[in-house]
């Protein structure tokens, strides 16, 4: 096992969504091999275009168990293809004839492998992606390795460009870890005294898991209560307010005249549980559940029958608000969030019964006071969820805790949430993202002090460590796929987060949810970790329906006892979740098994219905 790297590993228990996708990404104009599988009577056909089998109907004279190349002529309201010609007439079935139409003499034997896979294996193409494809792999240094790396991105229909492929070259095949990269960067930065290098030197230490602030938690908060930019100040304040460690009446110059947070470790818990009542959703759907919650609050507080004499803009609003609701799939996140700020069960169930329902004013009128009940506690948890900068403060603030010696007491749960989402601000993977959605410069982090650097003159084996970092935190967002039902993603986090040498690589693949959020009862997680005693290890996560199954794949065939006696915490813990535990399995890692699983997941047919799918 130790000759496999983390992207074999987990292409090999990650599903063939792409790949049965590649048949949606065709796009007009486009380019793509197909073999015709079966001829039928009236000039039908069953072909196979990417990892889709299709009927067919033919226009041209083809041979069964023949492959050809097809051009798409339209995608809608049928997909057209026409197989593409020479001059002769003659119809383009290998790559040497696809090469010398896009016009590139004496191709080299790479470019001509390339080209060969790509029609073999049936992956979309354009003649301008091709053509830089084949400048890309040229101008590589191992041709196999790049190779793979350009049929992914066409697998994945990414854009064919030199910075992309860069990214992804450094994520499959760079034997440097992302840990590994971070610290040579460090290395090469903490010769210089330059101030600005001077502060990437600690936003890599930061990064990579180090540098923690020495002053305590409560006088760090006081540090920016005194000496931060008034914006921040007024931020930190209000965090306070909503964690509840000071009154919402205290203004700013009186806690300033205090000079000091009172009972830290009260103040260390209240920041831990205001973390835990956040609601994981996006702001649009918080913006629906707060509509809700007001127009709730108006009819609970109305006395006499308010179900019969409702304005009718009100009732309107109300059904368009529950249909929202029930259309974002938010109720479990929202049912443990109430039940932690003390909500009833009998409570629970009516509001439940309200947001499902197609008549919520006849539920709100057999059910006013137990309404009023958890209307009280729905106003308690939005009171309670933070603005993008507050938030932005609570991780900081609880990555400061956590780096303390004296540790704050918090779940596993909470504490990867925090580093995780801690790694997400410092190394700023998201900065892209950042920008597009504030249309300003997003806040400092790694990625954007990196930028900044390399505008700069730099030592040339700086400006390469610093650009194999970028190639790293570049991975990430271009890993990401999504499409209207669904969404996948990847991120790697230097081990020193964890107290583990390697990097911890996830996986996530997801169904979407109506208001495009990733939805909690569907979706596939994976976790690469290499520990000091299980050495190389892959945890596949699998949720249908909120029911989890775990498969442990390791190495030592010895981990059976301690995952019996592990797992009744880990039901209890998915409980509190609102998730149920099915199974928890081991399995030793072989290659040669997970190889042919992939292979036939990848071969098997996802489309072959009655009727025409196109027309040839």
């Amino acid at each position: 096992m130790s000759s496999l790297t983390t992207p074999q590993l987990l292409n090999q228990l990650r599903s063939s969504a792409a790949l049965n996708q590649q048949s949606q990404s065709l796009q007009q104009g486009s380019l793509v091999g197909g073999k015709i599988l079966k001829l039928y009577p009236q000039a039908r056909a069953l072909i196979q275009i990417g990892g889709s089998q299709m009927n067919a109907q033919l226009e041209a004279s083809l041979s069964v168990n023949e492959r050809y190349v097809f051009q798409v002529q339209q995608t809608k309201p049928m997909l057209r293809l026409k197989v593409i010609e020479e001059e002769n007439g003659k119809t383009l079935q290998s790559s040497p004839q696809v090469i010398q139409q896009l016009g590139i003499s004496s191709p080299s034997k790479s470019q001509m492998n390339f080209v060969s896979e790509l029609i073999q294996k049936n992956i979309p193409f354009t003649r301008q992606d091709l053509k830089e494809a084949l400048h890309i792999l040229e101008q590589s240094g191992s041709r196999s390795r790049a190779s793979q790396v350009l049929l992914d991105m066409f697998s994945r229909n990414l854009p064919i460009k030199s910075s992309v492929f860069h990214a992804l070259y450094t994520r499959y095949t760079d034997p440097s870890s992302l840990t590994a990269s971070l610290q040579s960067a460090l290395n090469g930065v903490e010769n210089f005294a330059n101030q600005s290098q001077a502060s990437l030197g600690h936003q890599l230490q930061q990064t990579l898991g180090r540098g923690g602030s020495s002053l305590p938690l409560d006088q760090a908060i006081m540090r920016t209560l005194m000496n931060a930019p008034i914006g921040e100040q007024k931020t930190a304040l209000q965090l306070l307010k909503r964690s509840g460690h000071v009154s919402n009446q205290m203004s700013l110059s009186q806690l300033q005249d205090q000079l000091s947070i009172q009972d830290p470790d009260k103040l260390k818990n209240q920041l831990t549980s205001l973390l835990e009542q956040q609601l994981p959703v996006s702001k649009g759907t918080k913006s629906v559940i707060h509509q809700f919650s007001s127009i709730l609050n108006k009819i609970t507080d109305t006395t006499g029958n308010v179900a019969e004499h409702m304005p009718p803009k009100l009732e309107q609003a109300l059904n368009q608000l529950t249909e929202s609701l029930r259309g974002a799939g938010i109720w479990s996140s929202l049912k443990v969030a109430l039940t932690n700020q003390g909500a009833s069960e009998q409570s629970l169930k009516v509001l439940e019964y309200l947001i499902g329902s197609s008549n919520p004013t006849k539920v709100l009128n057999e059910n006013r006071s137990s309404l009023k009940e958890v209307t009280n506690t729905l106003n308690q948890v939005m009171n309670q969820q933070l603005s993008k900068g507050e938030s932005v403060k609570l991780i900081e603030w609880l990555r400061h805790g956590l780096q303390e010696s004296n540790e704050m007491a918090m779940s596993m749960k909470d504490q990867f949430l925090v580093k995780l989402k801690a790694y997400t601000q410092l190394s700023g993977i998201n900065y892209e993202y950042q920008l597009a959605e504030r249309g300003e410069a997003p806040s400092p982090s790694l990625k954007g002090s990196i930028l900044q650097a390399m505008q700069d003159p730099l030592a040339p084996h700086v400006g390469e460590r610093l650009q194999r970092v970028l190639n790293h935190l570049n991975a990430a967002p271009i890993m990401m796929q999504e499409s209207e039902q669904s969404i996948q993603f990847n991120v790697q986090m230097p081990g020193e987060w964890f107290g583990i040498e390697q990097d911890v690589t996830m996986d996530v693949e997801g169904n979407k949810k109506e208001n495009g959020e990733i939805d909690p009862d569907y979706c596939h997680i994976l976790f690469y970790l290499d520990l000091h005693s299980l050495k190389e290890t892959v945890i596949d996560m699998r949720i249908q329906q909120r029911v989890v199954q775990l498969t442990l794949f390791t190495e030592n065939s010895g981990v059976e006892g301690l995952i019996q006696m592990l797992k009744p915490s880990l039901e209890k813990g998915l409980e509190q979740l609102n998730y149920k535990l099915s199974t928890v399995r081991h399995k030793e890692i072989n290659l040669k098994d997970s190889s042919e699983t992939a292979t036939n997941r990848t071969n098997a047919p996802t489309r072959n219905t009655g009727g025409f799918d196109l027309t040839i």
